[in-house]
């Protein structure tokens, strides 16, 4: 999985794991670093992909892993 978040490039997986639940996070969580990224080239900072990885860990995660988690109890 973490191969996945390693470059912003699409990574090819088997078939099986596109059903698996941590794949599933992995790429939303790939899909909200692409955001994160975008929207900050967006305020003029350019970030590089690992840049935007590790502000986007940093910053949000916690949060994100927190809906997740709460999302999942309902």
């Amino acid at each position: 999985m973490r191969k996945i978040l390693e470059t912003e490039d699409y990574v090819p997986v088997p078939p099986m794991m596109t059903e698996d639940p941590f794949y599933r996070m992995t790429y939303i969580m790939k899909q909200e670093i692409r955001k994160h990224k975008w929207i900050e080239g967006e305020k003029g900072r350019r970030l590089t992909w690992g840049e935007a990885c590790k502000e986007w860990i940093e910053k949000h995660q916690p949060a994100f892993e927190k809906f997740i988690n709460e999302t999942l109890k309902s």
